[in-house]
């Protein structure tokens, strides 16, 4: 026992000679014929064929099927670029392949050169700021250790692993970029033609405008005269709420619009017929005339009646008695006169008010008004069809003062050099559109028999 501690005491330092120079060797790679031999800075060595992130073909786009394994096997020297922050760097893989002599400089000219290239479409945005080109091995040699070397080709194969190719990336960019730089382009220069051709067509509407004013006959206005009549305080029907507001409404605008106005606001019998009359004392052959009435009407074995406010309605004739004949007291009477333009608006299709008493219910029509048959130059317009009921009101927060008729054509009224047809078919489309937005059917009736184009406003 004491001869054998003697010889191991003996042999002790030999022995940890031996394993210090048996590690070395351990970790010293023994590569094939055609495998390339990488050393490192602690003294080890492997073989390129150990990096799987160098055996991926397509790393390399300019030889997209070869590996950097396979295409060193060819070469006696090689030498691999990579970025210090492959994730981040706007390049393929991040890496580059150079031999024929100095290896590590050219493959680190033209990793930067790849990088400035990509710096330049990006910008120096925030994730490549800390882009820059890193030599891993230089002809066969790295200046990292072998841990080193492993920690760092970490991050390529993650890259590689998620198959992203950035230089592909910036590429595409580029071309996305330019393919919006000619579209923009083409749409500038089309907007240019467009504009061009409007500024011509302006140019030759303004020629033609200035040559027609030059030759056009003076304008001739005919005498504008307009009656307006509201009631809303019924004493033996129901009250209404804008009548009276929606005459007042008319008249003002009428006053714009050159008309001598008379206003009358909720009369009786005696007074709606001294109404009618004076006006039609007044009136004269050529003038443009505009009748505009708000309040109760009826329609009685197919005539339509106008009712002041103490109309009693207590029997069919008594109605017909205590109202006024729409065609006989108003249109007729005009005609006679031989005026230019009648222009006839009634905002008072409503529920007939004197439906109430049994005596009425089975005689007078239920609702709304006639059709009519206009004279020559004659333009008659109702708020609501035969049969259909006009609203006052779009429901109970419907704050404004005049009923939805009115209101229309007050707005239609105000546009420049539109003619009185047209501004009469807008004011029923836009009617017929706010009555179905509650679900109320209501299109106002026109009835026209006039010739030639008219204006409110020119």
């Amino acid at each position: 026992m004491k001869n054998i501690k003697n010889l191991l005491g003996r042999n002790y330092l030999k022995l940890c000679a031996l394993i210090a120079l048996a590690l070395p060797i351990a970790s010293h790679a023994v590569c094939g014929l055609m495998d390339k031999k990488v050393s490192f800075a602690d003294g080890t060595s492997a073989c390129l064929n150990e990096f799987s992130f160098l055996n991926v073909k397509g790393l390399m786009k300019s030889i997209p099927n070869e590996s950097y394994s396979s295409k060193s096997k060819s070469h006696s020297s090689y030498a691999i670029a990579v970025t210090a922050e492959p994730m981040l760097c706007p390049f393929e893989q991040s890496m580059q392949w150079d031999w024929n002599g100095d290896d590590g400089r050219r493959a680190v000219n033209s990793c930067e050169s790849k990088m400035t290239a990509a710096v330049q479409s990006l910008g120096k945005s925030t994730s490549v700021q800390n882009c820059k080109c890193e030599i891993l091995i230089d002809n066969g040699k790295s200046k990292l250790t072998k841990p080193e070397f492993d920690q760092r080709t970490k991050q390529y194969e993650r890259q590689i692993a998620l198959g992203l190719k950035p230089i592909q990336v910036v590429e595409a960019q580029m071309k996305e970029q330019a393919d919006k730089e000619a579209e923009v382009k083409r749409i500038a220069e089309a907007m240019k033609r467009e504009d061009d051709r409007l500024i011509a067509m302006k140019e030759r509407a303004e020629k033609e405008e200035a040559e027609r004013k030059k030759n056009a006959p003076p304008t001739v206005f005919a005498m504008r005269r307009a009656l307006i009549i509201g009631n809303d305080s019924y004493k033996y029907a129901e009250p209404l709420k804008n009548a009276r507001e929606d005459a007042r409404s008319m008249a003002a605008e009428l006053k714009g619009f050159g008309y001598e106005v008379s206003l009358h606001l909720d009369q009786s019998q005696k007074s709606m017929q001294a109404a009618l009359r004076d006006f039609r004392e007044k009136v004269n052959a050529g003038d443009e005339v505009l009748f505009y009435f708000s309040g109760h009407a009826v329609e009685i074995d197919g005539k339509n009646f106008l009712t002041p406010v103490d109309t009693i309605g207590i029997n069919q004739n008594q109605l017909a008695d205590d109202s006024i004949d729409l065609k006989t007291a108003v249109l007729d009477p005009l005609t006679t006169k031989k005026v230019k333009l009648t222009l006839a608006l009634v905002d008072a299709c409503r529920d007939n008010p004197f439906l109430k008493t049994a005596s009425t219910r089975s005689t007078a029509g239920s609702r709304g008004l006639a059709p009519t048959t206009p004279a020559t130059g004659q333009l008659i317009v109702y708020s609501a069809g035969s049969g259909q009921t006009a609203l006052d009101r779009l429901g109970p927060n419907d704050n404004d003062k005049n009923g939805v008729f009115t209101r229309v054509l007050l707005s239609e009224m105000k546009k420049n050099n539109v003619p009185i047809h047209q501004v009469i078919r807008n004011v029923r489309s836009e009617v017929v559109k706010l009555a179905r937005s509650i679900g109320h059917d209501q299109v106002p009736a026109i009835y026209d028999q006039v010739d030639g184009d008219f204006y409110f406003k020119k």
